[in-house]
């Protein structure tokens, strides 16, 4: 699958999951740098939300279980 179009997914679903939880989602190294190789390179990402709890952490794991799930 295409990077940007699974980093689109992964944020749809981590919206629909967090709601306003969700503060932003921040894409780094070296994706962000345009030096992404899909065979070597990971997607790092850091998820920063308004809270935690855990609930928050119940509705986030299908999304992880998922992003998990595309290698």
């Amino acid at each position: 699958m295409n990077t940007d179009k699974l980093l689109a997914q992964f944020l749809s679903r981590t919206q629909a999951a967090l709601g306003d939880a969700l503060d932003s989602l921040i894409l780094y190294g070296s994706a962000a740098r345009d030096e992404f190789d899909p065979g070597f390179s990971d997607l790092n990402l850091l998820l920063l939300v308004t809270h935690t709890s855990r609930p928050l952490l119940a509705q986030l794991a299908p999304v992880l279980h998922w992003w998990a799930a595309q290698g």
